[in-house]
């Protein structure tokens, strides 16, 4: 994770459960677990903004053809590299969460799934 910041991904679970859902809320806190000792685990990069150091200006949010499919995309203010990134959302009985969250050629889900 980038050094200091204290976003989203270092919530605790019950923050965590409100925008993800259970299986990937259940994935963050295992790679957490992983990484409070102190190691690099899967997850290396702040996923909401794929990248070590969150920023991002010119943000949109675009309705896809699939219901369950959100993109998003922003600018990189120091580069201005264009990201595109597609949330993949679940309905569960407490809303809508967050199942997936893919760039260009990476899954969070994927990333955070694989084996040890």
């Amino acid at each position: 994770m980038a050094a200091g910041y204290d976003g989203l991904m270092q919530q605790p679970p019950q923050i965590l459960k409100q925008y993800f859902d259970i299986n990937l809320t259940a994935l963050i806190l295992r790679d957490r677990k992983c990484s409070d000792k102190g190691e690099i685990c899967r997850l290396d990069f702040v996923p909401v903004w794929a990248s070590q150091d969150p920023a991002a200006v010119d943000l949109t949010v675009e309705k896809t053809k699939s219901k369950d499919i959100i993109k998003v995309k922003f600018r990189y203010p120091s580069n201005n590299e264009k990201i595109e990134l597609k949330y993949r959302v679940t309905r569960t009985p407490k809303g809508w969460r967050i199942s997936d969250i893919a760039g260009k050629d990476w899954s969070l889900l994927a990333i955070l799934s694989a084996p040890e």
